[in-house]
């Protein structure tokens, strides 16, 4: 008999499915060869998180010795352009033109060095290398890892976690502290993967997103609105968009008329494998990490307290 399924972290649904998810680490030098990893996702809010996950203790290590380019050079305009960082920085200067800004896992912190100078800058980040170009260009950084640094409760103006709270295992817990450092009246800015898009879906345990070894969860609209529920926030904002907007139209229809081939021939291969032994090759391309694909599949949504004055200047 198999073993049950643990509820849903986030909303406590049993209604539970498990598949098989093959990943790959890119933070390590090592060569890339995927591993199987267990998916769980619930039925009720469509949360994804990998079960058993991975040591948090090896993932910070990776973090640690993460090379300072690995997410993009520092200052990039390309950079900045597909992430629009412009759109992001007036997102919050819209309500917040002044105070503290705090970014969890600010890498070598180009999004704080896009907001005015009326703020000041602090960036949480675990990179040796991130930490220092971060420092060269007057960020104060607090090293260290999310669920383990001290920073002062209610005392940032605009808190940003941005493609961070994938990285987490305890999202109750990380949800607390990001409640609690948030000032009365400060603007939570969250950006993640949208389990709940129309590709992701379609790619089921084989969305790109869920491949990458780092990434321990995966959240849809309702599961993260359900999460900052239960610390007492609520949405101000909800968008859908491009995690990097592409360059080009038609390299990333050519790159999702990839992906949903792969998806495809590997469901095929699933089935097959069940009555049949493969090939060796055939075998791998099966168990093989998805392809990175572009589409309109993270979440950008800004939250705020009941009481917030944000809400009240929206009315």
């Amino acid at each position: 008999m198999a073993d049950a399924l643990p509820p849903c972290p986030i909303c406590a649904g049993t209604r539970i499915t498990g598949s098989d998810c093959h990943r790959v680490n890119v933070l390590s030098p090592a060569p890339r060869t995927s591993r199987a990893d267990r998916l769980l996702r619930c039925q009720r809010c469509e949360f994804q998180w990998i079960f058993p996950p991975p040591e948090a203790t090896d993932l910070e290590d990776a973090y640690r010795d993460t090379d300072g380019s690995h997410w993009g050079t520092a200052g990039s305009v390309e950079t900045a352009d597909a992430r629009d960082y412009a759109k992001k920085v007036a997102l919050v200067t819209s309500h917040v033109d002044r105070g503290r800004a705090l970014d969890l896992g600010c890498f070598h912190g180009d999004l704080l060095a896009a907001l005015p100078a009326s703020f000041e800058k602090v960036g949480v980040e675990l990179s040796v290398e991130a930490i220092a170009i971060a420092r060269s260009r007057g960020i104060a950084i607090v090293p260290g890892d999310l669920m383990s640094v001290s920073l002062q409760a209610g005392g940032f103006d605009a808190v940003f976690c941005m493609d961070t709270i994938e990285h987490v295992v305890d999202q109750t817990q990380l949800a607390r502290r990001l409640a609690e450092w948030l000032a009365p009246d400060g603007i939570l800015v969250i950006e993640t993967g949208d389990g709940s898009a129309p590709f992701a879906r379609f790619m089921g345990p084989r969305w790109s997103y869920v491949s990458l070894l780092e990434h321990v969860c995966a959240h849809s609209r309702e599961s993260l609105t359900r999460l900052m529920a239960s610390v007492g926030l609520v949405p101000l904002t909800v968008e859908r968009r491009w995690h990097t907007r592409p360059t080009s139209e038609f390299k990333a229809l050519k790159r999702l008329g990839m992906a949903a081939t792969f998806r495809a021939g590997t469901a095929l291969l699933d089935v097959t494998a069940r009555v049949a032994r493969l090939p060796a090759r055939v075998e791998q391309w099966r168990t093989r990490w998805a392809p990175w694909h572009p589409s309109r599949d993270h979440v950008l949504a800004s939250y705020v307290r009941p009481t917030s004055r944000h809400l009240r200047d929206r009315q």
